[in-house]
């Protein structure tokens, strides 16, 4: 029986391909580019996702959460469990707004400024090998369209 629902499952899977190309396609080059990420990643002790919220902090610190959740385009309850991990493992502290302490207000700690380059590093990793395959214009192409599909879906 268990044999059966895997089959169908590759069957659906395949359905939706065939049927829905362009979704399946957007899906499909998502988890592989975050499979790649956090490989890419893992050696400096952060997952996929982490490094944005890093690397955000690093071009303006001090950022509030719901400012952050904005920004990299993460619900506020994601960006609060993120910021907590990231506060456990050292690289980030939350303080409380000197004028409103009802925001909390997060800063990257001095690990966290460390890890700055190699999050760049391992991002200019990702960056070549995502568009090694491409021409310049092909790769411009994909990141206009991808750009307008995604101003369409918020």
């Amino acid at each position: 029986m268990a044999k059966q629902k895997v089959t169908n499952k590759v069957q659906d899977t395949g359905l939706l391909a065939e049927r829905y190309p362009l979704s399946y396609t957007i899906f499909a080059l998502a988890r592989v580019h975050r499979i790649l990420a956090g490989t890419l990643l893992s050696d400096l002790g952060i997952y996929t996702g982490q490094e944005i919220l890093l690397a955000r902090l690093g071009t303006e610190d001090g950022q509030s959460q719901k400012s952050l959740a904005h920004l990299v385009r993460l619900d506020h309850s994601t960006v609060s469990k993120m910021v907590g991990r990231l506060e456990a493992a050292g690289l980030l502290e939350q303080r409380k707004d000197e004028k409103d302490e009802r925001i909390s207000r997060v800063f990257l700690t001095e690990a966290g400024r460390r890890i700055q380059e190699s999050i760049a590093a391992a991002w200019g990793q990702l960056e070549e090998k995502t568009a090694s395959g491409l021409t310049a214009e092909e790769a411009e192409t994909f990141v206009r369209l991808a750009r307008k599909m995604m101003d369409q879906l918020e």
